[in-house]
């Protein structure tokens, strides 16, 4: 043991002192005591996860127009350092640090793929805190800049795909059982008294995102989705209020087999306090996955939108 080692060397230092030492120490129960910790340490149950990608991109008629500016040649560099902390089984803490940019970029590109609008490229991916088991039951609680991801991720998600990827800051409420997932989240899009880096004026407008959003996943051969999303804006004399409902019923196989996803939404309001809006969309898509010692899948998916 690393104590008995070191009394060792106390031991030959100074002899009254190390026959003190052993007397102490004679009694296992002692010698337990001093190495068991008193609790657990901060740097205990922590998790480090990293991202390092390099891909090249090349971009044509980024606009569907034949005028200047629809090209785009880059390479992009996303880096991600991430702390996973858990506090006994109820409490976890996730902080994420992420440098998005293009080679040879400084300010904020056409694409934004490398600083963004704030024209930084470190920047705080994910800090959120998680309490779970709230009232000894499956509610939860998350508090913070989080990802949110849900259905096909066609109205919300994440974009880890493209070199910057979208979080947000936000509360979430979750209550999840065995077949059924109801969450509930509102996040701060745009603070109206907030300066960005970079910007030389301050904001003047408030950019809220709110919905609700239900997946209920007790049949075999089907999951239901259902959710009502809102986005509010507000400024002296041009608000925006949209709301939008949907529902989404899909179907994913463990291994191979096949696959079905069809999705609607609608949406309603009013921009900039005069304008109403009504608009629908709708995506259909099946598929069938097959291994013939190479997993692959093969798909045919319509769209439609009211535009």
């Amino acid at each position: 043991m690393k104590i008995r080692a070191l009394l060792s060397s106390v031991i030959m230092l100074s002899p009254v002192l190390g026959q003190a030492v052993e007397e102490a120490t004679s009694n296992e129960t002692v010698a337990a005591a001093i190495e068991k910790p008193s609790g657990e340490g901060l740097l205990e149950n922590i998790k480090i996860s990293g991202l390092y990608r390099i891909r090249p991109e090349i971009r044509q008629n980024m606009g569907f127009s034949s005028g200047n500016g629809n090209n785009a040649n880059y390479i992009g560099q996303k880096v991600q350092v991430g702390f996973l902390k858990k506090f006994g089984n109820d409490t976890k803490l996730q902080i994420t640090f992420q440098d998005s940019r293009i080679w040879g970029g400084n300010m904020a590109s056409m694409t934004t793929l490398d600083t963004g609008i704030e024209q930084q490229a470190l920047d705080v991916r994910e800090a959120y805190l998680e309490f779970s088991k709230l009232a000894g039951g499956p509610l939860s609680i998350q508090v913070g800049r989080q990802k949110l991801v849900y259905g096909g991720q066609r109205l919300i998600g994440h974009l880890d795909w493209t070199n910057i990827g979208r979080s947000f800051d936000a509360v979430r409420l979750k209550y999840e059982t065995s077949t059924n997932k109801l969450h509930a989240f509102s996040s701060i899009v745009q603070e109206g008294n907030s300066a960005d880096v970079g910007q030389a004026t301050v904001n003047r407008v408030d950019r809220y995102f709110s919905g609700i959003y239900n997946t209920f996943t007790g049949l075999s051969f089907m999951h239901i989705e259902t959710y009502y999303l809102t986005r509010i804006q507000t400024t002296n004399n041009l608000g925006e209020k949209l709301h939008t409902v949907g529902t989404r019923l899909s179907y994913k196989p463990k291994d191979v087999g096949l696959d079905y996803e069809v999705e609607a939404a609608y949406q309603f309001g009013q921009r900039n306090a005069m304008l109403s809006t009504s608009a629908y969309a709708g995506a259909a898509i099946i598929g069938y996955t097959l291994n013939p010692g190479i997993k692959m899948r093969l798909s045919v998916e319509a769209d439609v939108a009211s535009g």
